[in-house]
């Protein structure tokens, strides 16, 4: 169980496929950071911070992802 969450918080969940469902194998609170983006490759990575982060690519099967800018 995840401590200390509050409303908008984001959390990583890793999960596995069973039958029709998901089966959840971990729940974290995600870090949040705040950087300049620099670059990014439409569905694939974000360049910020010297560094790519690449996106999940099974996450798009349970759940649309997105860009979102603040």
């Amino acid at each position: 169980m995840v401590k200390d969450l509050k409303a908008d918080d984001y959390v990583l969940v890793t999960a596995v496929k069973n039958g029709s469902g998901y089966d959840v194998k971990s729940v974290e609170k995600a870090e949040v950071k705040t950087v300049e983006v620099s670059g990014y490759k439409l569905n694939d990575s974000v360049d910020a911070a010297s560094t790519t982060y690449k996106y999940n690519a099974n996450a798009d099967s349970i759940k649309g992802t997105s860009l979102q800018r603040r």
